[in-house]
């Protein structure tokens, strides 16, 4: 032991000597005296007390402050920038120098700060109330000697702070309690809810100015009147007699001390939903009910409409899960269907050759069920929404007038058309063909479900809805629409089937009479085009299905479209080297054999970064690229980016089987020659090969 450390004590024990006696202090002055007192016990320039200002967690308000010898209290300053901010509420901090290079504030230049120290202060409950602190305008020399002295002082600077919180909060209470009667008086009368009381006799003694806004009466022309006979419905008055004489009777209410929803009559007869607590008081002249009623006709609403949108949220993540997996096994459809479709096609042309009618036959048996297979991946894709239309502006009642008469030869004469189609309404932007598919839809199922006998109306007209909602997206349908509506006289949708009816291959159809996708397939194109649908259904009255659609606005954007090509391939042979990339190797070996059977040789790889290292050994060997665009590891579009860097302009052909993610705009952007979709179309694909390659020989 050195011999510092006895005076050292010897310095703490005097001080902890001091804090004793200014414990003694008189209550007045108490908070000047601890900070003149730590000044001079720690030799600083400057001790102060701030304690936080009711509701601000931001500023405190100096209660008690010691600056150059000099008491000066009662302000208060910003914690912002402050060394007392990491003070409040945390732990004891100590800077014992370059305060004012450390902190922005002010206030700390003017008081010349060097060193700084503070101690957050709490009540008995842990409770934050401020803080006490030191500076001075030279470094602090003793952390420990600090610390122990702030926290000697701090303790008695909390204990007086929540004494006299204490006490403001006693005085503040028996200031309310000697105003009660007043502030009673003015509750009742301010209040939101309805405050009725009535005596033992069930007899009106007080009604306040919500409950006359409420239920319609005046005050004083109620009072002494039956309660029940003004805002209890006819229906529910035996009801609280009984409850009112089982009251008198034992002294316990099914209602008393709990909170419960009920009806109530205004004064002219009409009903809303209302909550009613019923509280029991003695009065000089016995019970007093004091019912306290809220008309909860809004909250009603909004517990609806909160409903509703949780109904709409679940029905969107689960039409949008659906579509994923639809489109997944979409995609993986058509990888199938390309390499068998395009083998039927090569294997139909050796058919030719050999004059062998009956093979013959059966490819194209097997071609025209592929097809369909084809068709209904086309159906799950548009469903997903993975296959976009070609809207332009259209006029609606002629196009449907000219479909009803095609529609009208593929009904049995058993089922009669009617139609009510305005000529005057707005055009809208769709496009014709899936609008045909759609309607073409709606009218089957309209024929099955009146199972080949009924009436089968199409009507179109400029309609406004206010409170409707889609039978599919479950999404609120408000606002001008178009409205095109497939009706028949069948029995009716049950609700339980109304549920599910757009899902993909759901459907109520005997097996082998349906696929399930014809409304999913609606559902699809008309959300795509941003429309909604609307279901009216009543059981053996029939059905009606309403598409409806925006109309068009002059300030939409409407892009020129240009038709597809019809050329066909020929048997003139191509020249060439081709890249080809694809990960499924049946699709890689049958676009290998369909290529190199038109003259090219072709280059197979099924990994992406494989085929870039070859392209990367001699970028000059291949005349044109083509790439499948799901894949892993690298996609379509990023191996053609990757590789047109080394060789720009180099004819690429980008095909895939769920081209959702893929816009025209990056196409062009790329300087990618063409987008093909699976199942290959051979005699385009060929016809855009032998173009790709023409153009490039020409440059």
């Amino acid at each position: 032991m050195n011999d510092a450390q006895p005076e050292t004590t010897m310095l703490r024990e005097t001080l902890r000597l001091a804090a004793a006696g200014v414990a003694a202090v008189g209550v007045e002055n108490i908070f000047r005296e601890l900070v003149r007192h730590l000044a001079i016990a720690l030799n600083v320039d400057h001790a102060f007390i701030g304690v936080l200002e009711p509701g601000r967690k931001d500023s405190v308000r100096v209660i008690a402050g010691y600056f150059f010898m000099q008491f000066n209290d009662d302000f208060r300053y910003d914690l912002k920038d402050t060394p007392c901010e990491n003070v409040i509420g945390q732990q004891f901090r100590y800077y014992p120098e370059r305060v004012q290079e450390l902190f922005a504030d002010p206030h700390i230049k003017e008081l010349e700060t060097e060193g700084y120290a503070g101690i957050p202060l709490f009540d008995s409950h842990g409770e934050v109330l401020g803080l006490m602190a030191v500076a001075h305008r030279e470094p602090l020399h003793d952390q420990q000697l600090t610390e122990d002295l702030l926290k000697i002082f701090s303790v008695r600077a909390s204990v007086e702070l929540e004494r006299r919180h204490a006490d403001q909060a006693r005085s503040e209470k028996e200031q309310e309690l000697r105003k009660s009667e007043d502030r009673l008086r003015a509750t009742v009368e301010s209040a939101i809810d309805c405050i009725i009381a009535m005596n033992r006799e069930g007899q009106v003694i007080e009604f306040n100015p919500a409950a006359e806004q409420c239920f319609g009466y005046k005050k004083f022309d109620i009072l002494g009147k039956p309660m029940a006979e003004l805002i209890i419905p006819a229906r529910f008055r035996e009801g609280h007699e009984q409850g009112m004489a089982g009251f008198r009777k034992t002294g316990e209410g099914a209602y008393l001390g709990k909170r419960v929803e009920v009806t109530a009559m205004r004064a002219d007869g009409g009903e809303f939903p209302a909550e009613l607590a019923i509280d029991v008081a003695q009065g000089a002249e016995g019970e007093i009910f004091i019912g306290y009623i809220r008309d909860i006709t809004e909250r009603r609403e909004a517990e609806e409409q909160r409903q509703q949108l949780e109904t709409q949220l679940r029905q969107a993540q689960k039409m949008e899960a659906i579509g994923q997996l639809t489109g997944g096994i979409a995609h993986d459809f058509n990888n199938i269907l390309t390499a068998m479709m395009g083998y039927v096609v090569l294997a139909g042309e050796h058919v030719e050759l050999l004059g062998d009618e009956k093979l013959s036959r059966y490819l194209d048996r097997a071609q025209r069920s592929g097809q369909r297979a084809r068709d209904l991946i086309q159906q799950m894709l548009t469903f997903s929404r993975g296959q976009h239309g070609e809207p332009r502006p259209v006029s609606l009642a002629p196009l449907i007038q000219e479909w009803i008469g095609l529609l009208e030869t593929t009904l049995p004469s058993s089922v009669e058309i009617r139609t009510d189609l305005d000529p005057e309404v707005p055009e809208v932007l769709i496009d014709p063909v899936q609008l045909e598919q759609v309607l073409m839809n709606l009218c089957i199922n309209a024929r099955d479900a009146m199972q080949g006998h009924g009436t089968l109306r199409v009507s179109l007209c400029h309609v406004t809805h206010e409170d409707r909602m889609c039978a599919s997206c479950r999404q609120p349908v408000a606002g001008e629409f178009i409205e095109i509506a497939v009706s028949d006289t069948g029995p009716g949708v049950p609700v339980d089937v109304q549920e599910r009816m757009f899902e993909p291959f759901y459907s109520t159809k005997a097996v082998g009479h349906g696929s399930g996708m014809g409304l999913s397939m609606v559902h699809g194109i008309v959300h795509e085009h941003k429309g909604h649908l609307l279901l009216d259904s009543v059981p053996g009255a029939g059905t009606t299905l309403r598409i409806s659609i925006s109309p068009l606005t002059v300030s939409q954007d409407l892009k020129e479209t240009a038709a597809p090509s019809d050329v066909k391939s020929d048997s003139h042979q191509i020249e060439g080297s081709g890249l080809l990339v694809d990960d499924e190797p049946a699709v890689s070996e049958f676009m290998q054999d369909l290529l190199e059977g038109w003259g090219l040789t072709v280059s197979v790889f099924n990994n992406s970064v494989d085929a870039c290292m070859k392209f990367s050994d001699d970028p000059e060997r291949f005349d044109l690229l083509i790439f499948d665009q799901t894949m892993p590891k690298m996609t379509g579009l990023d191996v053609a980016q990757h590789l047109l860097k080394l060789r720009p302009g180099l004819p690429v052909i980008l095909y895939t089987g769920y081209s959702d993610e893929i816009s025209e705009a990056q196409i062009r952007q790329l300087g990618i020659g063409a987008l093909v979709n699976k199942p290959v179309d051979t005699a385009k694909l060929y016809d855009l090969v032998r173009g790709l390659l023409a153009d490039s020989t020409q440059l």
